[in-house]
């Protein structure tokens, strides 16, 4: 598989909070806007097919940063997926 297919992969929210983190006390952060701004994201997938892959690779994400030391970035992440999961019970009684 080529970069360019396994950049394909990834959502493009999860694409973009990664262009959101910032180098702060641990290895990356997140600000209060960026955080605000991926939650926007994610609502308007809310009533799309793609709203799990977003969360799923949020949730992936968010494992990685705390692999690498990125505890409170991990949290942030954890806590903007989570925004999701009415929508995707809601999804799932469709």
């Amino acid at each position: 598989m080529t970069e360019n297919n396994q950049k394909g992969d990834v959502h493009p929210i999860a694409r973009r909070a990664l262009e959101m983190a910032y180098t702060g006390i641990d290895p990356i952060q997140f600000d209060d806007y960026a955080i605000e701004q991926l939650e926007d994201m994610l609502k308007e997938r809310f009533d799309k097919p793609d709203l799990l892959k977003a969360v799923v690779d949020l949730i992936n994400l968010a494992s990685i940063l705390k692999e690498e030391g990125c505890d409170s970035a991990s949290r942030q992440l954890i806590i903007v997926a989570s925004s999701a999961a009415d929508a995707l019970q809601k999804q799932k009684e469709i």
